[in-house]
């Protein structure tokens, strides 16, 4: 057995050497710990802005859904007023159909209108001169 204070101080030696290493190991962990620190504040930051440019671009995606809407009830709008076109071009074409029909009615009974007038006209110029030869003063009756 050898001297207790030998010992001791080859004690005091190792616990010293174990409580540097365990010191250097403890600044190291620290360190580590702060590029994690880092690295967290740093992520938090780039994860922070890809959400406020998502919300943007949300905003924007939103606007282009909106206008989709818009153009979708544009083309509607607009085959629907084709169609009432279409519809209206047919009315069109039926209602100068009619027209046309229409006139050659009216000029068909105005033709008839005239003859009717003509033979109204020529029967009373019968029966005037009719008229006339029934009251026309004859040389016999006279003498």
């Amino acid at each position: 057995m050898g001297n207790p204070m030998v010992n001791l101080q080859e004690r005091i030696k190792e616990l010293q050497h174990a409580i540097h290493e365990n010191t250097r190991k403890l600044e190291a962990v620290q360190q580590q710990r702060l590029r994690v620190e880092e690295d967290i504040i740093q992520c938090t930051k780039e994860t922070k802005k890809r959400v406020d440019m998502m919300m943007e671009k949300s905003e924007v995606v939103d606007v282009l859904q909106h206008l989709g809407h818009l153009l979708q009830d544009e083309k509607h709008l607009s085959e629907q007023l084709n169609g009432q076109a279409s519809a209206d071009r047919n009315q069109n074409s039926d209602l100068q159909e009619k027209i046309g029909r229409f006139t050659t009615k009216a000029r068909n009974l105005s033709a008839d209108i005239m003859e009717v007038k003509r033979r109204l006209a020529e029967a009373k110029a019968r029966n005037v001169a009719a008229e006339a030869l029934i009251h026309a003063p004859t040389s016999r009756s006279k003498t």
